[in-house]
C-alpha cells in the first residue's frame, strides 16, 4: 500500500444579529388591566464566531490488511457578543428608559495528537485509537475587568470491533470516550433575562463533562434497505443541567450546575430505505432509561426517568442536479433533575441545486410549519413554578459552495466530537 500525508487548513466566519421587543402589563386576579404603566423592553444583540484550524495527518500501511494513522490538530475558536438592553418603565414615556450594555469575548484553543491502528483478520476488523488533547478557554466580560480562564488535559481512547457474518449481516462492538464543553452562553455570569423576577445567569466555574459509552450494533442489509439495532450503555461524569433557586424576595435565579453522574441504558432501532425511484430515507426510534446521581448538589435532584425519541428523514432526487430533503425530530415529555419538560417537534426542509460539477446552491428552512412548542415545570422543596414558552425556531439559510481541487479526505471523528446538547438547556425561561 501507499503512504499518505495530508494537510488541511480551514477558516470559518459567522456573524449574526438578534432583537426582541417585550411588552409587560400587570393584570388583576380576573385578568383585568390594573391601569398601571405598560413596561417595554428592547433587546438588541450582535455576535460573531470565527474558527481557524490546521491539521496534519499521516497514514501508512500495516501489512497488507492494516493501517496506522497519526496526526496533529490545532484549532482556535473565537466568539464575541454585544448586547444593548433598553427598559422603559412606561412604554408611552421615552424618558422613563434605562440602557444597559453588556458583552463578552470567548476564546477556545485546542492542541491534540491522535493515533489509530486498524487491522483485518478475515471477517473480523479491529480498530483502536487514542487522542490526547490540551484545551484552554478564556472568557472576558465587557462590563467587568474579571477574566475567567480554564485549562485541562484529556485522553480519549476508542475501540471498534466489526465482524462480517455475510449476506449483508454484521455485528459491531464499539467503545468511545467523549467530551462536552460548556460554551460562553453557559459560562457567562451576567443576567441576560428581561424579567427581573426570573434571572438567568451562567456559571463560569462549570466543568466539562465526560462520557464513556459502549454499544453493540447488529445490522442486516438487503435489496430494499437495512435494519440496525443498537443497544448501548453510557456513563457521564460532571453532567450539567439547569438548576433554579428562589430567594426570600421571590426572585428566581436559573443557572447551570455539574451533577455527579448520569447513567443511561437504552437502544436505538433504525430502518433505512435504499433509493427507489430517486427516493430514500430512514426512520429511527430510541428508548432510554436514565439514572441521575446528584448527591453533590441535593438528594432531591437525583432520580430516574424513562424517555424516548423518534427521528426521520427523506430525500428525493427530482433530477440529476436537483434534490429535496425533509427531516423531523420528536421527543415526548420527560422528567429532568428539577421538574418536567414537555414534548417537542422540530422539522426541516431543504433544497439542493447542483449548478455545476463544483458549484452548489442550498436552501434550508427550519420549522417551516411553525410547530415547535415547549413548556416546563420546575419543582423544588421550596417552590413550584410552571411556565410556558414559545420560541420561534422558524428560519431559512441560503448557502453557496464551490469546490477547488480535490475534496478533503473525510476522517471519522466520533471520539472527539462533542456530545449533542441536552434539550433541557434549550428550554427558555419564563
Amino acid at each position: 500500500g501507499s503512504h499518505e500525508l495530508t494537510l488541511e487548513v480551514e477558516y470559518e466566519n459567522r456573524e449574526g444579529d438578534a432583537w426582541s421587543r417585550v411588552r409587560r402589563e400587570l393584570l388583576g386576579a380576573g385578568e383585568e388591566p390594573l391601569g398601571l404603566p405598560v413596561q417595554l423592553t428592547l433587546d438588541d444583540t450582535e455576535g460573531g464566531e470565527r474558527e481557524r484550524q490546521v491539521e496534519v495527518g499521516y497514514v501508512r500501511p500495516w501489512g497488507e490488511l492494516g493501517s496506522i494513522e497519526l496526526g496533529y490538530r490545532a484549532e482556535v475558536q473565537d466568539t464575541d457578543d454585544e448586547r444593548l438592553l433598553e427598559v422603559l418603565a412606561d412604554a408611552d414615556d421615552p424618558a422613563s428608559g434605562t440602557e444597559t450594555a453588556t458583552g463578552y469575548d470567548f476564546r477556545e484553543t485546542f492542541h491534540s495528537a491522535y493515533g489509530t491502528l486498524s487491522r483485518s483478520f478475515g471477517a473480523l476488523t479491529a480498530q483502536a485509537g487514542l487522542r490526547a488533547e490540551r484545551a484552554d478557554t478564556r472568557l472576558a466580560l465587557a462590563e467587568t475587568p474579571e477574566v475567567y480562564e480554564n485549562g485541562y488535559t484529556s485522553l480519549f481512547p476508542s475501540a471498534n470491533l466489526r465482524y462480517d457474518l455475510g449476506g449483508g449481516r454484521e455485528v459491531r462492538l464499539q467503545y468511545s470516550r467523549r467530551v462536552r464543553r460548556p460554551g460562553p452562553w453557559v459560562l457567562n455570569p451576567v443576567d441576560r433575562s428581561n424579567d427581573p423576577l426570573n434571572r438567568t445567569v451562567g456559571n463560569p466555574e462549570l466543568e466539562p463533562q465526560y462520557s464513556n459509552s459502549v454499544s453493540l450494533e447488529t445490522s442486516v442489509s438487503g435489496s430494499f434497505g437495512s435494519v440496525r439495532l443498537s443497544p448501548y450503555w453510557r456513563r457521564t461524569d460532571n453532567d450539567w443541567v439547569q438548576i433554579r433557586r428562589v430567594d426570600e424576595s421571590g426572585v428566581s435565579t436559573q443557572t447551570w450546575e455539574n451533577l455527579a453522574t448520569v447513567e443511561q441504558l437504552g437502544t436505538t432501532l433504525t430502518l433505512s430505505m435504499r433509493p427507489l425511484g430517486g427516493v430514500s430515507g430512514s426512520l429511527s426510534f430510541t428508548g432510554t432509561r436514565e439514572v441521575r446521581d446528584a448527591g453533590n448538589l441535593a438528594p432531591s435532584y437525583s432520580g430516574e426517568a424513562v424517555w424516548g425519541s423518534a427521528r426521520g428523514n427523506v430525500s428525493a432526487r427530482v433530477s440529476d442536479r436537483l434534490a429535496l430533503q425533509g427531516m423531523f425530530f420528536y421527543q415526548p415529555e420527560r422528567e429532568v433533575a428539577q421538574g418536567r419538560i414537555s414534548s417537542s417537534l422540530m422539522t426541516h426542509l431543504g433544497i439542493r441545486q447542483q449548478l455545476t460539477d463544483r458549484a452548489t446552491l442550498n436552501l434550508m428552512v427550519m420549522d417551516p410549519f411553525d410547530l415547535y412548542r415547549s413548556s416546563f415545570e420546575s419543582r423544588d422543596p421550596t417552590f413550584e413554578q410552571i411556565g410556558r414558552s414559545r420560541w420561534r425556531a422558524r428560519s431559512a439559510v441560503l448557502s453557496f459552495s464551490y469546490s477547488f481541487g480535490r475534496p478533503p479526505r473525510l476522517r471519522e471523528r466520533s471520539q472527539d466530537d462533542d456530545e449533542p446538547r441536552d434539550e433541557q438547556e434549550g428550554v427558555p425561561g419564563p
